[in-house]
C-alpha cells in the first residue's frame, strides 16, 4: 500500500479464509452471508464492502498478524475515504514476558 492504493479486498479476503483455514461455506456462516455471496466476491462479479475486512481482521490476528494489520488498513482507508466509520481496532500485541 505504499503507493497509495488499496489492496485488492479480494485477495486479502482469499488470503483471509486460508489462514483460518475455512472453506466458502465456513468464512460465510462466519460473515453472516450465504457461501453464493463469498463465490461471487471471489469470481469479482459483485463487489463487496470493505468493511467486511474490517470485521474479519481481529479473527485472523490470532493465526497472521500482518495480514490482519493489512486488512484492517485498506479497510480503514476506504472508510476514511467514504466518510463511514472506521473498522474495530485491532488485538493488541501481548507484552513480552519479563526476563
Amino acid at each position: 500500500m505504499a503507493s497509495g492504493k488499496l489492496e485488492d479486498p479480494v485477495v486479502l479476503l482469499v488470503q483471509a479464509q486460508g489462514a483460518l483455514k475455512m472453506n466458502s461455506t465456513e468464512l460465510a456462516e462466519l460473515l453472516g452471508f450465504v457461501p453464493k455471496t463469498i463465490y461471487r466476491w471471489t469470481a469479482k462479479r459483485t463487489s463487496m464492502s470493505l468493511a467486511v475486512l474490517g470485521e474479519l481482521a481481529p479473527r485472523v490476528w490470532a493465526v497472521d498478524p500482518k495480514l490482519a494489520a493489512r486488512m484492517h488498513a485498506c479497510a480503514a482507508e476506504a472508510a476514511r475515504e467514504t466518510g463511514l466509520a472506521p473498522p474495530p481496532p485491532l488485538p493488541q500485541a501481548a507484552p513480552a514476558p519479563a526476563p
